[in-house]
Parts: C-alpha cells; sequence; structure tokens
C-alpha cells in the first residue's frame, strides 16, 4: 500500500522552490493559463426563462476562485498539473510553501532558522489521548509494550536540535527465541495545537534517512500522524499488525490461491476508498486478485497509469507506465500478490519499465519492494500540508490532481481534501512562508503537518523475472526487443500516447 500517484511526488528541491523551475530541464516552468471567460449573451441569456439566476452568480463565483487559485500559484511557485514538464525522476513534486527557514542558510543549528508567528490566538486540544490509544492498541491487541528510546539513543541525538515526537520501541510480552521477525520502532507524532508546537519539517525525513542508511542495525521506522490514526484506524491498525508479525489476527493467502482479472474504474476506486490509507485516484489500467473459491472475492487491486513515451540516451519512445496503487484487504496478508498482478500487467502491456512511489511514512524500499526488482531512483523531500484543528484533524492538501475544495461536511470527490476556497482567498495576497502559515492559523485553525517524503522506484522489466511475460505481447506489436539502460539522464516527452492495443 506504500505507492502513490503522481500527484503525491510533485515535490521540488529547496533550490527549486527559490527559482521556480527545474535545473535539469531547460524549460521554465510557467503558471496556468487564464480561465476561459464565457459569453452570458449569446450562451446563457437564451435560458433565463429556465435557469434560476444563482446558477449563473455560481458560475461567476467558480471563475473568481478560479483566478484566486491562481494568483496563489503565482505567489509560490506551484504549476498546475495541466502543464506538465517531465524530468529525470518523472514529474518534480510541488509543494505548497517551502517552510521558512529553507530561504535562509541552514546552520548546524536547524531550529535556530525557524520563524514562527506570533499569535496569542489558543485552540482546543484533541478530546482524545493520542499516545494513551496507542498504547492501548498495542497492549490489547498485539501484546506489545512501547517503551521509549533513551534519550542517548543515536537517532534522538541526531534530532535534538529539531522539534519532534515521541520515538518508541516495541518489547513483545512473550518474546519467541524462535521469532525472527524484526519489530520496528513507532513515531508517534501528535496534531500540533499551535505553531510553537509545530513539529519540524524535517523530522520524519531525517529519522527515515538515517534508518536507511543504518538499515542492519536500525529496524525501520513508521510515523505515526494523529489525524490519520483517528481518520483511517481500521486501516492502519492492519498494517501495524501486519508490520508486526501479528499473524494470529491476520488472514494469509497464498497468490496461487487466487487469480487476476482486469476490473473496472468502479469496482477499484471502491476498493481502494475502503483499503487504501491515501484513497483513490484515477488510472487507465485497473487490476484486481480474487480468490479461487465461490465467493471470488476481491482481495488486492492494483491500479497503473497510461504510457508516457519518455527518452533515455538514444532510446527514444520508451515504453513507461506508472503503478500508481497497490493494496490488499485489511487484516490480510497476501503473499506474492503484487509480484502476480505485476506479471498480468506486464503480458497486457509490455512496458519497458514500471515507476512507483512508496510512502516512507510506513518504511523504505528495503523492505518489501527491492527483493521485487525495483530499485531506488530517487527521495524527495517532505510535503506540507494543514490540518484543521477545529474539525476534528481533518487533513487538507494544498496541491495535486483532482483536488477539490471542500463543502461543509468536509465531503470531496476522491477523498482529497482541500483548505477552501475562502482561506485561498485570504492567502493569496501573502508573500511569504511565514505569513501563509500565520493567516490560516489565526483565522481559520488549520497547522502544517509534514510527512517523511516518498521514495521513487523503478523496475526495469528487461532482465527482470517479469520479461518472460511481456515476449508475446512483444511480437504480436512488431517491438524490438527492449533497450537495456540505467535509470538516468531520462527526460520525458510532453505528449502521451494511446496505448495500443
Amino acid at each position: 500500500e506504500n505507492t502513490r500517484d503522481d500527484d503525491d511526488t510533485h515535490r521540488i528541491s529547496q533550490d527549486e522552490q527559490l527559482l521556480r523551475h527545474s535545473p535539469r530541464s531547460n524549460k521554465t516552468r510557467t503558471c496556468p493559463p487564464k480561465p476561459k471567460i464565457y459569453n452570458y449573451k449569446q450562451k446563457m441569456l437564451p435560458l433565463f426563462h429556465r435557469i434560476p439566476y444563482y446558477m449563473l452568480f455560481l458560475q461567476l463565483l467558480l471563475q473568481s476562485n478560479t483566478r484566486t487559485r491562481i494568483s496563489f500559484v503565482n505567489a509560490f511557485g506551484i504549476h498546475s498539473n495541466c502543464n506538465k514538464h517531465h524530468c529525470s525522476n518523472r514529474q518534480q513534486a510541488l509543494t505548497a510553501f517551502s517552510f521558512s527557514h529553507l530561504k535562509s542558510s541552514i546552520t548546524e543549528n536547524p531550529a535556530s532558522n525557524i520563524l514562527l508567528p506570533t499569535t496569542k490566538n489558543e485552540t482546543k486540544q484533541y478530546p482524545q489521548n493520542f499516545e494513551a490509544d496507542i498504547k492501548s492498541f498495542f497492549q490489547n491487541e498485539c501484546n506489545i509494550t512501547l517503551e521509549p528510546l533513551p534519550s542517548n539513543h543515536f537517532l534522538l541525538q541526531s534530532i535534538q536540535n529539531m522539534t519532534h515526537g515521541t520515538l518508541y520501541q516495541l518489547l513483545p510480552h512473550n518474546p519467541n527465541n524462535n521469532n525472527t521477525h524484526i519489530l520496528p520502532y513507532i513515531h508517534l507524532l501528535p496534531t500540533p495545537s499551535s505553531l510553537q508546537e509545530m513539529i519540524h519539517p524535517q523530522t520524519s525525513h531525517t529519522l527515515t534517512t538515517l534508518q536507511q542508511r543504518y538499515k542492519h542495525t536500525i529496524p525501520s521506522i513508521i510515523h505515526l500522524h494523529q489525524d490519520l490514526w483517528y481518520s483511517h484506524s481500521t486501516i492502519i491498525k492492519s498494517r501495524l499488525k501486519a508490520k508486526c508479525g501479528i499473524a494470529s489476527q491476520q488472514k494469509r493467502i497464498y497468490a496461487r490461491q487466487t487469480t487476476v482479472k482486469r476490473i473496472t474504474l468502479q469496482q477499484s476506486q471502491e476498493f481502494l476508498n475502503k483499503h487504501h490509507l491515501w484513497s483513490s485516484t484515477k488510472a487507465k489500467f485497473n487490476y484486481g486478485l480474487f480468490t479461487k473459491d465461490e465467493k471470488e472475492k476481491l482481495v488486492a487491486v492494483a491500479t497503473f497509469s497510461p504510457r508516457r513515451h519518455i527518452t533515455r540516451h538514444t532510446h527514444p519512445k520508451y515504453r513507461s507506465h506508472e503503478l500508481i496503487r497497490y493494496c490488499t484487504c485489511t487484516n490480510t496478508i497476501l503473499v506474492g500478490g503484487i509480484t502476480k498482478l505485476l506479471a498480468a500487467f506486464v503480458k497486457d502491456v509490455a512496458p519497458d519499465d514500471i515507476m512507483t512511489c512508496i510512502d516512507r511514512d510506513w518504511g523504505t524500499g528495503f523492505d518489501n519492494w527491492y527483493s521485487i526488482g525495483f530499485e531506488n531512483v530517487d527521495v524527495m523531500p517532505p510535503v506540507c500540508m494543514v490540518v484543521d484543528i477545529e474539525r476534528e484533524g481533518v487533513r487538507r492538501y494544498l496541491v495535486g490532481a483532482n483536488l477539490h475544495q471542500d463543502l461543509e461536511d468536509g465531503s470531496t470527490k476522491g477523498g482529497r481534501v482541500g483548505i477552501g476556497t475562502e482561506a485561498l482567498s485570504s492567502i493569496s495576497t501573502c508573500t511569504t512562508a511565514t505569513q501563509v502559515k500565520d493567516v490560516l492559523y489565526t483565522q481559520y485553525k488549520m497547522v502544517p503537518v509534514y510527512d517523511a517524503g516518498v521514495e521513487r522506484l523503478a523496475l526495469l522489466i528487461s532482465g527482470s523475472k517479469l520479461a518472460k511475460h511481456a515476449v508475446k505481447k512483444r511480437e504480436s506489436l512488431k517491438l524490438p526487443p527492449p533497450p537495456v539502460v540505467p535509470f538516468v539522464d531520462m527526460e520525458e516527452d510532453e505528449d502521451e500516447s494511446k496505448e495500443t492495443g
């Protein structure tokens, strides 16, 4: 379930956020085109006797919101998804606003560069006791005790100058010497109630990077955010049990006990909205794994993007696809499921490579993906989101495709909640990140939270175990043998052709 779509990987480096263009591309990023203004005399006046006047007002309001969004784009260097420039690691991820200390030189004491706005406004705390609920879950359902890491631990010494949550190690009640499963560390990140309590934006990213560097001595780290714990508790509890090897509460299914089928977009979206931590997104290719019994239960889903023509070295029109989403049913361990789904996709489409992104909040590619054949291409910086602490911790996203501004009830299409048109209008005149954070908190009680970034992975089909599945498809399409090139110097074409066959 560690995959994300392209929109979640629109991240740029610190220099790119300042220059507003990619150093790997000579093309300057441009802002989205101006919205089309309709001629109401020709198109709307003949319908006055049938369409209420408030519909016209709504149309004008939507245009005004679009202009507000564009002014926000111009102010913070965010680029629309309709104007994509692809570079070496695909679509560079873009953040809504950079943390203020990134605009100054980073010293040995990163915390000294953080300039937080002063405010006297206070807001209520969460009614739930986050850490107590986490400890109760591990105690009662996993027979595991959470023990804080000692203050002299290497990881804590590395982030002592950053504001951070609490890092725990997991201790089983009845340790089994025959059990070789290594329990992860748990990093609890409570939602801040004010800007002064905000977690440093680089904390989670730094911890995961250190763990990846010393992966043979430090177990994987799971970063648990308070807002996600209460909004997706069923999914998170299932994943924690799987990470901790609680097999007694997990149903184990082997890939040989399932069959692969193409499914509809509606089927995949319903499944992902229920079982994936990041909800569903649009995809061209949707595959599902069904059990072979009478029920034919859908137990796993993988979705893929259309083909993207890229150029690598001297190989034009390189066939590349994106694994956008993958997840299994909650409380289910599917052995070999992703490999079987990838094999079915390769057999039908015959790609040259498959790209994907994994959520570093739940570990790195070393945990599972490297064993399949994926390689690390890049590690993206953290992305900033905001949590609405007045609406019981609703997480709101600042950028991304299929991002819809919230209604009164907070519901959105696709499950990605925006900050609202009123908040967008308020921050459209801000010129610094500090001003944006001050406005969002003082007026709307929204505080920023940061993830650990994502890891960009690539699977080169040629030479992998999946190469044999693409032979017949390549012959039917009269394609030459797939080139074998490293994942460097990639430049993706602007045009995206339709899939043949």
